[in-house]
């Protein structure tokens, strides 16, 4: 990759640019097409057959929820594919903080412009959202839970993240997850070689926590379960797990590991080898 492309790629990050959009344009780099019909995004894997130009409103309102500049940015960067303009980002950054329009309201406004541009949009949410004015049709498909329901507080202020989780319908994983499959099938996935699960490079404080896994495989498969930070440079953790595993890992985070990230990769795969991933979750311990 030469370094225009990735002072490119490195600008998109900053502007808001998601991990499954910067996988796509690596692809689309290389001349490779983006294989969103295996469920390679987040988005897609959460919603089989959904197309992956959908945009998730939970997803979107729940970005940088303490940070309402960066959510502008990240707004228009998605809804509309360029960066506000210096006049858009301080007035609409400024009616976020006086409680002027909320962020439900700003994605409504941005889907405004895009349809007097001739841009349709897809748009998914959940029942806990009101449907939103001039919104294109919702997709017919099974929703996400909450984001609420993936990153939560227990009463002892301890911070709990679920990554992924079976619902004994589908599968969910919480924003920014990225995995990779041979298939898909009702009760499990086929899998060969490599990191099957990745995610989320999201900020958590610092102190001890677990990883607690609830997985199904064939009594001689091989998991390996890496919990990394700093793109893979520092190793929190790493277990390697033979069968069925259901416990918690315990690691410890620093101030100097920069977005952690959990890492399951299959290794001495068979063809048709299957696991079943029951549940990934995060823990605050202390």
């Amino acid at each position: 990759m030469d370094e225009a492309t990735l002072h490119k790629l490195s600008e998109r990050i900053v502007g808001g640019a998601t991990r499954e959009e910067i996988i796509r344009s690596l692809h689309n780099i290389q001349g490779e097409p983006y294989p969103v019909d295996r469920a390679t995004a987040a988005v897609n894997f959460a919603r089989l057959g959904f197309p992956g130009e959908a945009l998730v409103v939970e997803n979107l309102v729940s970005f940088a929820p303490m940070d309402d500049k960066a959510y502008v940015i990240h707004a228009f960067s998605q809804v509309l594919v360029r960066q506000p303009s210096e006049v858009e980002l301080a007035r609409f950054t400024h009616q976020l903080e006086v409680g002027g329009i909320t962020r439900l309201d700003l994605l409504e406004l941005l889907n405004d412009v895009a349809l007097s541009e001739g841009r349709h949009i897809a748009w998914d949410y959940p029942s806990r959202f009101p449907q939103p004015k001039g919104y294109g049709d919702a997709a017919e498909t099974s929703l996400l839970v909450q984001a609420s329901g993936f990153r939560a507080l227990s009463e002892s202020s301890n911070e709990t993240l679920t990554l992924c989780r079976f619902t004994g319908q589908k599968w969910e994983l919480a924003p920014s997850m990225i995995t990779r499959t041979e298939d898909i099938r009702a009760d499990s996935w086929v899998v060969s070689d490599g990191f099957i699960l990745t995610g989320p490079k999201s900020t958590i404080a610092d102190g001890f926590w677990v990883v607690e896994l609830d997985v199904v495989q064939p009594e001689w498969a091989s998991l390996v379960v890496d919990v990394v930070a700093n793109a893979g440079i520092d190793r929190l953790l790493h277990v390697t797990a033979h069968g069925n595993v259901r416990g918690s890992f315990r690691f410890e985070k620093l101030r100097m590991h920069a977005f952690p990230e959990v890492r399951l990769r299959v290794q001495d795969a068979v063809p048709g080898q299957w696991i079943s991933v029951q549940s990934v979750r995060l823990r605050k311990i202390g």
